[in-house]
């Protein structure tokens, strides 16, 4: 069991890592000439990294799958104490931040879209993604248990193309007033790759016996599809060329990156990179790590105002530095505390 902890931790240590990496490249997705060669520098990294979110759902799922089920109400109630309240917290603290910074009213309305959408930043849609997947486990264990794999898988990526692709315009058919803006928090969305960790947790020696038989093949798919999708997605957003096939690309680049990050994982779990202590901490606490490490943005976005730095590189570099020291750090000092009352 250490052997799998290892692998898993450092895909979801990586996961952590690109995360951050994408926040940080966002302003200068923005604000970059999309024809210039920075606007690309940017654009490669920011792209590769959109697979990290996935990455954890697929994770989430893996690990939740491989862990004695203690009922519905046990699970539900440890979700809610694990994920929830640290979510419900975070919420309340960005709310307040936000209030102080824009010295912003109230609304009721809001404040509840806040908690059950997660509106107040953009990174929390996870949260409530991962919270429906939590409150449909019974049914992600019927389904493992009574489905193949290579049956259920592919009609649940079907499903998951279906929903992308044709809800928004079919509601907007059938009801011309309604727009499902926000369809990225449903879990239908990600079903595909929440199935997929489920069946790989469940059946572990399996899946790992695939993945290194065909670790070759899945780098060489990788690579490619990477191509495709900084291919595609560039053509979309630097030049407004939109491709049909585009949705479905990035999900299979997702799934390859997932797929192939496991298998180097594998490969060097048993090496000393699988057991720093660095890297093991950061998916220890790569939950609130999530949480945070935007709360450090805000803070470092106001410091740069007030001082007149307004360079894409130089916000970049500051960027960088603040928000990994201040939440690594904090998240470090958090675990201590957490260390030291859970003693008495």
């Amino acid at each position: 069991m250490e052997s799998r902890k290892k692998e898993i931790n450092l895909t979801g240590a990586l996961c952590c890592f690109l995360v951050i990496t994408i926040h940080l490249l966002s302003d200068a997705m923005t604000r970059l000439d999309k024809s210039s060669w920075q606007y690309a520098a940017a654009y490669i990294p920011w792209e590769f990294s959109s697979f990290a979110v996935y990455g954890f759902i697929f994770i989430s799922a893996l690990k939740l799958s491989m862990t004695n089920y203690p009922g519905y109400k046990g699970f539900i109630l440890r979700r809610f104490g694990k994920i929830i309240i640290p979510y419900v917290i975070a919420v309340t603290i960005y709310w307040i931040c936000f209030a102080i910074v824009n010295n912003s009213g109230f609304s009721l309305r809001q404040v509840v879209q806040y908690y059950l959408l997660g509106t107040i930043f953009s990174h929390f849609y996870f949260v409530v993604i991962i919270a429906q997947f939590y409150l449909l486990f019974p049914v992600w264990i019927w389904i493992t248990k009574k489905a193949d794999a290579v049956f259920a898988l592919p009609l649940a990526i079907l499903v998951m193309i279906i929903f992308r692709e044709s809800l928004r315009i079919l509601l907007s058919r059938v009801i011309p007033e309604y727009s499902l803006q926000y369809q990225d928090r449903f879990f239908v969305t990600y079903l595909a790759f929440w199935l997929a960790g489920f069946y790989a947790g469940k059946f572990y020696d399996d899946f790992i016996r695939i993945i290194r038989k065909h670790t070759k093949g899945l780098l060489i798919f990788f690579a490619a599809i990477l191509v495709a999708d900084q291919y595609f997605n560039y053509l979309s957003m630097a030049r407004g060329v939109w491709h049909a096939t585009l949705g479905v690309v990035k999900i299979a680049y997702c799934f390859a990156a997932i797929l192939a990050v496991y298998a180097v994982t594998l490969k060097i779990a048993d090496t000393k990179i699988g057991s720093n202590r660095f890297l093991a901490f950061t998916y220890e606490e790569s939950y609130y790590i999530y949480l945070y490490h935007m709360l450090a943005l805000i803070i470092i976005n106001e410091i740069m105002k007030a001082i007149g730095v307004t360079s894409v590189s130089k916000t970049f570099i500051l960027r960088g530095i603040f928000v990994c020291v201040t939440t690594f750090f904090g998240c470090w000092v958090f675990r201590k505390l957490r260390q030291r009352f859970a003693k008495f």
